[in-house]
């Protein structure tokens, strides 16, 4: 029997996504998943869930140094685990410093150790000589485009650069079936409002989708108030449910109650059928983080046929080459023009969904990473 390990967030829709559709693809394929963080689903169809409760003791007892934490956990799981078995594949999924020093201890567990780079872990690294410590102990590594990795050759020693494996296996999205089915009935749209408790009477725009900073929500607000005269017909929606950023959380409460925008913020988890729901109720969506690697929400997005606004400076080579309608700014001062431009005159996108359906139907890109593990 194949076994794979994946270490990562279990309660992330992508690390349910792929173990659920692991296990569909091979039904005799072993998944277990240790996971980084708390266990707070009950949908997922790991054969074994771990968690590391000596990093969680540690992260309360000290508050910081969790990567000791999380180190002292893996060894106690590799003495004394049960359910024993040499993994064929062992994926880390986003690489980043907690990892650090239990990379050896993964090693010792698995015949082939993957880094499977999520984007922000790489773009927005802190510590480029860490991650390239955890990166030369791997034997394999997955990214999304050739930009990426190219940057993550940079940080390869020279002996590494030989031999290592790169493969792009990309992520499905689960909100995908659940929009096919909901789209169906376009009249269903007000229903869908009136369920997320947003405005039937007016425009719903999306401004980012999760608390990160580096979604630069305050500054596009501070844009959108120059005009909030001119746009009182559109009700603003701020997705922060994910993303531990409290005082910048405050700052943004703060910047949106100073403005007379229309406008509400999502605190709490949304189901599968809620975001479909959502990405069907959303008529433009204003995505402009600092970095970024065509996330899950914006190929929902453009998936369920509203207006995308980006930013040029994001990497999102494989929309352009599939040649996806949506609008790009090159820089936050344009956001204004752009958005009254779009409300005047919405570009055709009725062609988007066929064009990304790849890039998101878990049933056409699991094969990929079915491989990846038996390969």
């Amino acid at each position: 029997m194949k076994s794979v390990l994946i270490i990562g967030n279990v309660n992330s829709t992508f690390v349910v996504g792929l173990i659920n559709n692991l296990k569909a693809y091979g039904s005799e394929l072993r998944v277990d998943c240790f996971s980084t963080l708390p266990v707070e689903r009950d949908d997922v169809l790991a054969d074994n869930i771990y968690v590391n409760s000596i990093c969680d003791w540690w992260k309360n007892k000290f508050g910081k140094k969790v990567r000791y934490g999380w180190f002292l956990g893996i060894l106690l799981w590799l003495l004394f685990r049960k359910n024993r078995v040499h993994y064929d594949n062992i994926q880390i999924h986003f690489v980043d410093i907690l990892h650090q020093f239990a990379v050896p201890l993964y090693r010792l567990c698995t015949r082939k150790l993957t880094a499977v780079i999520w984007g922000s872990d790489l773009m927005r690294c802190s510590n480029p000589a860490i991650l390239a410590q955890i990166l030369n102990k791997c034997d394999s590594i997955n990214c999304h485009t050739p930009k990426m990795k190219t940057s993550l050759q940079n940080l390869l020693s020279d002996k590494k650069k030989s031999f290592i494996q790169f493969s792009y296996c990309h992520f499905g999205l689960l909100p995908f079936e659940k929009i096919k089915s909901l789209r169906t009935n376009v009249a269903n749209k007000q229903t869908y409002k009136t369920k997320l408790g947003l405005p039937v009477d007016k425009t719903i725009a999306l401004i980012g989708y999760n608390a990160d900073p580096g979604h630069q929500h305050v500054k596009v607000i501070e844009q959108l108030a120059k005009i909030q005269e001119q746009i009182t017909d559109i009700h603003f929606v701020l997705p922060i449910t994910y993303g531990n950023y409290p005082s910048y959380i405050e700052q943004l409460k703060e910047t949106l109650a100073s403005t007379k925008l229309s406008y509400q913020t999502l605190e709490s988890y949304l189901s599968d059928d809620d975001v479909a729901m959502l990405r069907l109720s959303i008529d433009i969506n204003i995505i402009v983080p600092i970095t970024d690697a065509a996330s899950g929400t914006v190929i929902e997005s453009l998936f369920a046929g509203s207006q995308v606004i980006t930013g040029s400076w994001l990497d999102y080579s494989k929309l352009v080459n599939a040649d996806v309608t949506y609008t790009t700014i090159n820089k936050l001062t344009d956001i204004n023009q752009t958005l009254l431009s779009l409300i005047s005159s919405p570009k055709d996108t009725s062609k988007n969904a066929e064009r990304v359906a790849s890039f998101g139907d878990w049933q056409v890109l699991i094969k990929d990473w079915y491989e990846l593990v038996v390969d």
